[in-house]
């Protein structure tokens, strides 16, 4: 089964940098990652150049709260997704 779906989130610019929303198209078939601010598209991450090493490694978080309302998706060199669920 493949998953494509939107979602809303803040993205994380780094310490001296300001935080945006952006919406955040998550499409498994293509293995990649779209994210778009005001309906233009900002960048795209393509998954599937990742190395399969523990360096280049995907990772996503759920937060540790009694709500867990909060995802995080980190990809190598590319900024940090905080995502309200």
């Amino acid at each position: 089964m493949m998953f494509c779906g939107v979602l809303l989130a803040v993205e994380w610019l780094g310490h001296k940098h300001v935080s945006r929303t952006v919406l955040i198209t998550l499409d498994e078939a293509r293995q990649r990652i779209v994210i778009a601010e005001d309906k233009k598209v900002m960048r795209t991450i393509d998954l599937s150049k990742l190395e399969r090493t523990d360096n280049e490694r995907v990772t996503v978080m759920l937060s540790a709260d009694v709500e867990m309302k909060t995802l995080l998706i980190r990809v190598p060199k590319e900024y940090d997704l905080v995502c309200p669920i």
